[in-house]
């Protein structure tokens, strides 16, 4: 019985079977930029691509439909930034993506009035005044911001009587992200 040998064809494939891999970075917190209610960042260094084949791939930022290329302004709280990339043989990665969140760490900034000078009320010894509005204050984020004037443990309200001599008044400011200035 004579033995018969078949040729056989072994092919292989090369090509990229795979999508690339998105590594998200953890979540970013920042505070907001000085004397604003944005923190200005890029987070297009963040994060990682990898790749079966190619090894040079670029990542799309995007915040809903806007592609960040650089520097962003973050608002206040948290913002979802979203990571796409594709190889070269089209193959979508899984999107991914990771989140910055944006606080105010900004205490108000109070301005003091001068120094104010009275003479006492007529046969007293001492002046009534009212010393509440005279000075301001001013934030990052909130507007409209009410300053509590003391001296010692009272709250003024109005018109104190105030008594010969040399008195110090504080001035203090909460904001609503509870950063406090006191002055």
């Amino acid at each position: 019985m004579p033995i018969h040998l078949t040729q056989m064809d072994i092919v292989f494939f090369s090509g990229d079977f795979s999508p690339p891999v998105l590594t998200a970075p953890s979540a970013v917190s920042h505070p907001t930029d000085t004397g604003v209610s944005i923190a200005s960042l890029d987070v297009t260094n963040r994060g990682s691509v990898s790749d079966d084949v190619d090894s040079s791939l670029s990542i799309t930022y995007k915040i809903g439909t806007t592609t960040l290329t650089g520097a962003y302004d973050f608002p206040l709280g948290e913002t979802t930034v979203t990571m796409d990339a594709s190889d070269t043989a089209g193959k979508d990665a899984v999107q991914v993506s990771f989140t910055v969140t944006v606080a105010d760490s900004e205490i108000p900034v109070l301005t003091a009035p001068a120094d104010q000078t009275a003479d006492p009320d007529a046969s007293l010894t001492t002046a009534s005044l009212d010393v509440t509005g005279l000075g301001s204050v001013s934030d990052n984020v909130d507007s409209g911001l009410s300053i509590i004037y003391k001296v010692g443990s009272t709250t003024l309200s109005g018109a104190y009587d105030f008594p010969l001599g040399e008195t110090t008044v504080t001035m203090d400011a909460t904001d609503t992200a509870g950063n406090d200035a006191c002055r």
